[in-house]
């Protein structure tokens, strides 16, 4: 299709500038989309914005959205919100919004980078008109593994209910949509179960290969990095206290000259003052820019014990060069990855902080690992190879119904909602 959409997207989260991986990824998808096509945005925005740091974009101007879209509309959240499932604040200014939306603008798709938008899609409104939801992790493999890990019976009976929950706004709301995205085929079959009538693509995450590209690294062969931001109960926190207690000690027993530095914002101080004792290890907390630490270190550990998703801390150390040591969760859903090729995998601590010890002594692996990491990604995971996957399903989803449609919101032929 060659012709010029109108696209309106939706984002739960800021675009620009963005605080977190959803943002990011609406960022650099959307600056691909407007390239060939008209959108328009609609970007939720929260308190919390104002109490996280910044994640980017890099380099952008103070100007990037209005040269991007040709609207961008704000939706505060605040006071007297309901929250409904037990996990999404319903904001009235939003339904007003795409209500008036549907009635004045014609649109040939909807697409929203996450799965609140069928909370306030009205089908009549909409009809015709295909929608396309994206969201990336499923929670049910997320609360899944939350419990296995509990130990708390009272926290484990907490996370059942919200599991429930959110079924129960899968089955009653996000089915509405028929039309999905998610970012591996492990997760797509996970939310598959309770929504039969759905189809889903798997369309990964990416990451910007040119800004993590190591052009002059100096690596350390014996400096570990973990990257993740961190926080009371967080997944990542969670990898980072395992990996600290389970293998550092067997990697330094071996290799008393390695370091290990975990570089990440907001650390819980329990997890300080345990860090704090502990030999050769730095918690960084926030940093501007963490290329610096994965330009220097010759080994990523990702020792990740819980979550759901593709990890992008995976994608930034192979963009970065490093060579990668894993669990098999914190690869689960790359294809692309292969133990021995790209990647070093081990879920023991034992067998992990064997594949350290064994890299450190050979540097040369470490090099061939990183180069092949980064081959990867280049190939398979960059935002532009990404984005034009995106765009050419959005083309699809206009063109299985443009032969009968007239261009408008209340049209009733082409894909339904």
């Amino acid at each position: 299709m060659n012709r010029r959409l109108r696209i309106l997207v939706h984002s739960y989260v800021p675009v620009f500038p963005f605080h977190d991986g959803a943002g990011m990824r609406m960022f650099h998808i959307t600056r691909h989309l407007a390239k060939r096509h008209s959108c328009d945005l609609i970007q939720e925005r929260w308190d919390w914005e104002a109490k996280t740091k910044l994640l980017g974009p890099p380099d952008a101007p103070a100007q990037w959205l209005e040269s991007h879209f040709r609207r961008v509309w704000n939706v505060h959240h605040g006071p007297g919100e309901r929250l409904v499932y037990g996990w999404v604040w319903r904001s009235k200014e939003l339904q007003r919004l795409l209500n008036d939306l549907a009635i004045e603008e014609s649109y040939d798709v909807l697409w929203s980078g996450n799965d609140t938008l069928p909370l306030y899609l009205r089908p009549k409104l909409y009809q015709g008109v295909p929608v396309l939801i994206a969201p990336t992790d499923s929670m049910h493999l997320q609360y899944k593994r939350q419990i296995l890990r509990e130990p708390s019976l009272y926290r484990k009976f907490r996370l059942g209910a919200k599991w429930a929950l959110y079924a129960l706004y899968q089955i009653r709301v996000m089915n509405r949509i028929k039309y999905w995205t998610m970012v591996n085929e492990v997760d797509a079959r996970s939310m598959k179960f309770l929504s039969l009538r759905s189809e889903i693509r798997v369309i990964p995450i990416g990451v910007d290969v040119d800004y993590f590209r190591a052009r002059e690294a100096q690596r350390d062969p014996g400096m570990m990095i973990f990257p993740g931001t961190l926080g009371p109960h967080s997944v990542n926190e969670g990898a980072a206290e395992w990996f600290v207690s389970a293998v550092w000690p067997l990697v330094q027993r071996r290799r008393p000259e390695s370091k290990f530095v975990i570089v990440g914002r907001d650390p819980s101080p329990d997890f300080l003052d345990v860090c704090s004792k502990v030999r050769n290890l730095c918690v960084t907390g926030y940093v501007k820019d963490v290329r610096p630490f994965l330009w220097k270190a010759g080994i990523a550990v990702l020792p990740m014990r819980a979550g759901a998703g593709t990890k992008y801390k995976l994608l930034e150390a192979w963009a970065a060069g490093c060579a990668v040591v894993a669990t098999r969760l914190a690869v689960r859903g790359i294809r692309e990855a292969k133990h021995g090729e790209n990647v070093l995998l081990a879920d023991d601590s034992r067998q992990m902080a064997e594949a350290i010890v064994n890299l450190i002594a050979n540097p040369s692996r470490q090099t061939a690992l990183g180069k092949s990491g980064e081959k990867t990604v280049r190939g398979s995971y960059s935002w532009e190879e990404v984005s034009s996957q995106l765009e050419s399903y959005l083309e699809e989803l206009v063109g299985a119904g443009s032969s009968s449609r007239r261009r408008g919101p209340l049209d009733s032929s082409g894909p339904k909602i």
